[in-house]
């Protein structure tokens, strides 16, 4: 959302990051500003994961492989089965990745372990790094 709203694209800035330093990741959807329009997006928790963040995610896991997701949806919130299908998605995408194979190598306590470590969550619907 922010490389949109400022013009560049957000692969090199993902690309920048140390692997070892995303302790999760944030997928959030966004919505046109109601004055200026598709120029300026905003953070929406109120709509889904759109289809470029999607792309993103998908690019940011195979390069540094999966890590915990947590799909921001706390405002209009849809049906549950709607839920389920964005949880489905991103689960997909994980394993395609190699979570299973994480968690057979005994790391299912990646979050954990990371947080120790001083590692940052990663929230991909607003590309930008939280504390």
């Amino acid at each position: 959302m922010s490389a949109h709203n400022l013009g560049f694209d957000p692969w090199p800035l993902l690309c920048a990051f140390d692997p070892d330093a995303v302790l999760e990741i944030h997928l959030a959807g966004h919505q046109a500003d109601p004055l200026i329009g598709e120029a300026l997006w905003v953070d929406a928790h109120a709509t889904p994961v759109s289809e470029g963040v999607w792309r993103l995610y998908q690019r940011l896991i195979e390069r540094i492989g999966p890590r915990p997701t947590l799909i921001e949806r706390d405002g209009d919130v849809p049906a549950f089965d709607e839920l389920l299908q964005e949880r489905e998605r991103a689960q997909r995408g994980l394993q395609a990745a190699g979570w299973q194979a994480a968690q057979a190598a005994g790391l299912p306590g990646m979050a954990l372990a990371g947080a120790a470590r001083g590692r940052q969550a990663f929230r991909l619907g607003a590309t930008h790094a939280a504390a």
